[in-house]
């Protein structure tokens, strides 16, 4: 009799085994990012015209990149900080642009509206108590290079591109957080 128990309880558990739920489906990446308010905004207009302004020969210098270009190819004022002589195109620098007409919110806008809109590998952190986007994705991971949204208001934000030429296995965002920081002090009232 016990041979039987035995029997019917392993036929029953494989039958059970065959009902159960399937596995739940891996999550898929993030279409939307939760960014925070931004408390205390910051007013840019007395740098739009010269976005070079907000750092000083000091901060560049403790930057390493001491060279300071403004750049306005893309139709907007930027900052372009290098290593190298003045007129030299430099493989490695960083830029500063001031953009006033989305917020870090319209930024993260894009997300999850298209396969190159991904957003994967996004991350919302902050800088001096402000919100920040680091949109950094394989290329910048393979170079160690760091995309950065800093959030000065609910309209504007601050791109910090920081491109190096060097390999690394993630995005390195030190030299972009040190210019955040740098930027906010002068920004700060």
């Amino acid at each position: 009799m016990a041979g039987i128990r035995q029997g019917m309880l392993f036929f029953t558990a494989i039958a059970l085994t065959g009902c159960s739920s399937p596995p739940a489906p891996t999550p898929a990446s993030p279409t939307k990012l939760d960014v925070p308010s931004v408390a205390k905004p910051l007013d840019t207009k007395s740098f739009t015209d010269d976005p070079c302004a907000m750092l000083t020969a000091e901060d560049r210098t403790q930057l390493g990149l001491p060279t300071a270009e403004k750049n306005d190819e893309l139709g907007r004022a930027a900052c372009d900080l290098h290593a190298e002589a003045a007129g030299q195109k430099p493989l490695e620098y960083l830029r500063v642009q001031i953009m006033t007409t989305r917020g870090l919110k319209g930024v993260t806008a894009q997300c999850g509206t298209s396969e190159a809109a991904r957003c994967v590998g996004w991350v919302v952190d902050s800088v001096e108590g402000y919100p920040v986007i680091r949109a950094n994705g394989e290329l910048e991971a393979k170079y160690g290079a760091c995309k950065e949204f800093l959030g000065i208001s609910e309209q504007a934000v601050i791109l910090i591109n920081d491109v190096r030429t060097g390999s690394a296995s993630a995005p390195d965002c030190s030299r972009a957080d040190r210019t955040a920081a740098m930027v906010i002090r002068t920004l700060t009232p």
